[in-house]
């Protein structure tokens, strides 16, 4: 038992780190951590960074509409510029009266062809968009975490 409390600590403190390298790497408003179950049908948040993103800490998201379960299902990664003109939702949004956020990035995490996930940032904080460049360099933070 103590063995599995300390890995779930290292796990822990792994999530950590990685969203604070991606959010030191590409400066955005919020990130998160989405954990796939085995068939990636729904994503569980497991890890969150910035103002308001703990708030969904533990939020299921089901469906293959979304923005992140499209990335998973996928196994793609996604820039959207332009929210509005999406046609996938995307269910981590910040409460209203927050500023509406427009651009999005979604890449997974893909450890020996499985899915195993997918980070997702809201809102690029050196623009009205996340940039392409962005969106390279968040493929390759993943690529690297799920090794």
């Amino acid at each position: 038992m103590a063995a599995l409390g300390r890995h779930a600590k290292e796990l822990e403190g792994f999530i950590e780190g990685l969203l604070q390298l991606t959010t030191a790497a590409i400066p955005c408003r919020m990130v998160w951590l989405l954990l796939s179950t085995p068939d990636g049908r729904e994503l569980t948040v497991s890890g969150a960074a910035g103002e308001g993103a703990r708030h969904f800490l533990g939020r299921r998201i089901t469906g293959d509409r979304d923005l992140a379960s499209v990335c998973v299902q996928g196994g793609i990664s996604i820039r959207i510029s332009d929210l509005q003109r999406s046609k996938h939702p995307v269910s981590l949004m910040p409460n209203q009266g927050a500023p509406l956020e427009r651009s999005v990035l979604c890449s997974p995490l893909v450890h020996d062809h499985y899915v195993l996930g997918a980070v997702q940032l809201l809102g690029s904080v050196r623009g009205p968009s996340f940039s392409r460049e962005d969106l390279d360099l968040l493929e390759q933070l993943c690529k690297s975490a799920a090794m």
